[in-house]
């Protein structure tokens, strides 16, 4: 256990979601994994309904 309370390299571990177009996820992805290569963690790709558009 590290001096701050975090095990390991949890510390430097993040999340981000994002709902975009099917059309936007490989450019965004790149982006993505340019951001997190050197970090911990994993990236998740899913299919959403948005069942509140006019809130988007």
């Amino acid at each position: 256990m590290e001096a701050d309370g975090q095990i390991g390299n949890a510390a430097g571990m993040f999340a981000l979601w994002c709902i975009v177009d099917t059309a936007r996820l490989d450019d965004l992805l790149q982006v993505v994994f340019a951001l997190v290569a050197q970090q911990v963690g994993l990236v998740s790709v899913s299919d959403v309904q948005v069942v509140r558009p006019e809130r988007f």
